[in-house]
């Protein structure tokens, strides 16, 4: 089947979101809000979508000049730069981590047709000067 013009839109969509959010993605296209998550998801599993997206991507990355390999062990070494603990023991960019996690995901599409979970984190830390 070929890929029509609205789905064309969502496609792009999803890519400019960094395939974070695929409903928005979908409404951005074009969808009604009320069906866009199925819409999404539905748009997702068909497979000459997920051609275009790939193709899409692809094109992207060799228009930007930066090898996919390239840009993935970047944000690999930039989430592992923020599990690095400073002087006080505490960790220096966990959102930093979070946030090139995601962009990995995003890039080998992971979890891209699924809205974003908030979740709470605490972490403890001892102050090292009242020791």
């Amino acid at each position: 089947m070929k890929i029509n013009e609205k789905q064309k839109r969502f496609c792009e969509a999803y890519l400019g979101n960094d395939c974070v959010n695929a409903t928005k993605a979908a409404i951005s296209a074009g969808y009604s809000k009320a069906t866009a998550k199925q819409q999404a998801h539905q748009l997702l599993k068909k497979e000459y979508v997920q051609q275009y997206i790939d193709e899409r991507r692809s094109d992207l990355s060799e228009n930007a000049n930066i090898p996919l390999k390239w840009r993935i062990q970047k944000l690999k070494e930039v989430a592992e730069a923020g599990l690095e603990r400073n002087a006080m023991g505490t960790y220096q960019g966990l959102s930093s981590t979070v946030r090139a996690i995601e962009a990995i995901n995003a890039i080998i599409g992971i979890g891209g047709d699924k809205e974003a979970t908030p979740i709470k984190v605490i972490i403890g830390y001892e102050d090292a000067s009242k020791k």
